[in-house]
């Protein structure tokens, strides 16, 4: 199909009064700003994710066979673990700068807290003794 019949059929294909995309050479109240429309950046990251381990979890999991399951269930934790380390505020513990023990251990502590926090959320919690 030649050029002009394919931008004739993408013109006929829209709405009456619907906006073309931008182009430089339509005229001005044929074109739609890049301002007014630009893009949402929806659904996030974190959120692909999250749909992705769902969708490993609750609707292919099943259908596997026995053997591929353990697959699924590593692919849909992989993708909860990075869902997570990209939502969680990041914990800077210096432990360059710690100048005594006590120093040093508390940002040990708070260094592995935070990566227990992605890995296994709950055992962030533990006090210890």
């Amino acid at each position: 199909m030649p050029r002009t019949e394919l931008r004739a059929f993408a013109r006929n294909s829209r709405p009456p009064g619907a906006a073309v995309p931008y182009h430089p050479g339509l005229p001005a109240e044929q074109r739609i700003s890049r301002r007014r429309h630009a893009m949402q950046y929806r659904p996030t990251a974190p959120e692909l994710l999250t749909a992705l381990a769902d969708l490993l979890e609750a609707t292919l999991l099943p259908a596997l066979p026995p053997e591929l399951r353990h697959q699924a269930r590593v692919g849909a934790h992989l993708a909860r673990m990075i869902e997570r380390e990209l939502t969680l505020p990041a914990v800077s513990a210096d432990v360059a700068d710690a100048d005594s023990e006590e120093r040093l251990w508390e940002a040990l502590v708070a260094q592995v807290r935070a990566d227990l926090a992605v890995a296994k959320p709950g055992y962030d919690a533990w006090e210890g003794e």
